[in-house]
């Protein structure tokens, strides 16, 4: 029976191919438990300094981080096959040994092979296929997280925790309305809604009893008042009238 120790160099060299196969496999399992967490938190990030940010920086700092997570995403996915190809290579030379040694052979030892013939793939697997897949989706989600913020910050969709409320932004539009016309004691509110694009509130405000007032819009995100303008709406039977015709 032929015994390992009988070739030490080929034993050393054994074992220093599976010390450095195990360091390869320990490297790629803290690479994925470093970069699964990275790509929420850059979307976490994101979100929490939309509530400080205007929203075209927010917009702008979603694409950037874009071309960071597939810029990442590039150089981590080829140092992977790159040393996959190492680890192949070492994978090779370890079957080789095997091989020098009959492992494969059912009739060295007498009681049949040791290792079955698909050990001849050691080293060949796909183990760092299923890695560049979980990356490569954990990229394209994060990828359409950040866009997604971004689209709703620079469409006014995204508002932050300093935003005003529907109701903030009638009361200032009111007060934006008195002060306007401070000799008007009594106000009535024909209309309060969002403007088409939902960035802006729009209040009508008419003095009582008549069809003219102001017009007031607002911005809830920006804390203002954007457009004062005179309104004058038409009386109720003329709408009426407009309506049959």
């Amino acid at each position: 029976m032929v015994s390992m120790k009988s070739e030490p160099f080929l034993q050393a060299y054994y074992a220093d191919c599976q010390t450095e196969m195990r360091w390869r496999r320990d490297v790629e399992y803290k690479l994925m438990g470093s970069l699964i967490p990275l790509c929420p938190a850059l979307v976490g990030g994101l979100f929490a300094l939309s509530a400080i940010l205007p929203p075209g920086v927010v917009a702008g700092t979603a694409v950037a981080l874009t071309l960071f997570v597939w810029i990442l995403y590039i150089y981590v996915s080829r140092k992977v096959r790159d040393e996959h190809e190492i680890y192949a290579g070492l994978g090779q030379g370890i079957v080789k040994i095997w091989e020098y040694y009959g492992l494969f052979d059912e009739t060295v030892y007498g009681k049949g092979a040791i290792l079955p013939a698909d050990s001849k793939k050691y080293g060949g697997g796909d183990g760092h296929r299923i890695t560049l897949g979980v990356f490569f989706w954990l990229s394209l989600t994060t990828t359409v997280m950040l866009l997604g913020l971004g689209a709703l910050a620079a469409s006014g969709h995204l508002r932050s925790p300093e935003s005003w409320t529907s109701g903030e932004a009638l009361r200032h539009g009111l007060e934006t309305v008195r002060d306007a016309e401070p000799q008007t004691k009594s106000w009535t509110v024909s209309s309060f809604e969002w403007r088409s694009d939902r960035k802006d509130y729009v209040l009508i405000a008419l003095r009582e009893g008549q069809q003219e007032g102001y017009s007031v819009t607002l911005n809830p995100a920006a804390r203002s008042v954007v457009r004062l303008a005179i309104e004058k709406v038409a009386p109720a039977n003329e709408l009426n009238q407009d309506a049959k015709r």
